[in-house]
């Protein structure tokens, strides 16, 4: 894959997604091709529901590009 993200420290390049959580929490964890840390350099966090309708509104905003 030819994705870059930007984190704490700068941009990286994707490597890996790590998925989480209960029945009423998510967590996705944006990993880059040479991880330093257990800590991604992008998390996204919080109530399932929540985080289910950000990553769809960035579908479709990503669709309409």
């Amino acid at each position: 894959m030819a994705i870059s993200c930007k984190g704490r420290n700068g941009w990286f390049n994707y490597g890996e997604n790590h998925v989480g959580g209960s029945k009423s929490h998510a967590m996705v964890q944006i990993f880059s091709r040479r991880p330093t840390s257990n800590m991604a350099p992008v998390v996204i966090e919080g109530p399932k529901a929540e985080v289910k309708a950000l990553l769809q509104e960035l579908l479709k905003k990503v669709g309409e590009v």
